[in-house]
């Protein structure tokens, strides 16, 4: 599965948790910027600004992205998801935060299957 399958409410979980990964080591580096431009690219730019302005607004803390997450049910659209962010924490250097929360979201999404 590809990003460009995943639906809009699954796309919102995805930069959610997404926010949460990058933020992690405290440094919003070019690396994982352009790895976010490029899952924009990958989804469509106006798609992706719809689904950007929708998490912003829809997950504000932590808590919100987490549960934002945790609703995503499709077991293909977890891992798609899972693979994106890894990629993303990797973009610069995956640290032991990032990895963290990773682990996090799997132990998340094990506990609602």
């Amino acid at each position: 599965m590809r990003l460009t399958e995943l639906t809009d409410d699954e796309l919102v979980a995805f930069i959610s948790l997404a926010r949460i990964v990058v933020r992690a080591d405290l440094e919003f580096s070019e690396d994982e910027e352009d790895a976010l431009e490029a899952f924009g690219e990958q989804v469509g730019l106006a798609r992706w600004k719809v689904v950007v302005a929708r998490a912003m607004n829809e997950n504000t803390s932590r808590e919100q992205a987490m549960e934002a997450g945790r609703s995503v049910s499709r077991a293909e659209a977890r891992k798609t998801i899972h693979e994106a962010l890894k990629s993303l924490a990797g973009a610069d250097e995956l640290v032991p935060a990032e990895q963290a929360i990773l682990d996090e979201i799997i132990v998340m999404w094990r506990q609602t299957s």
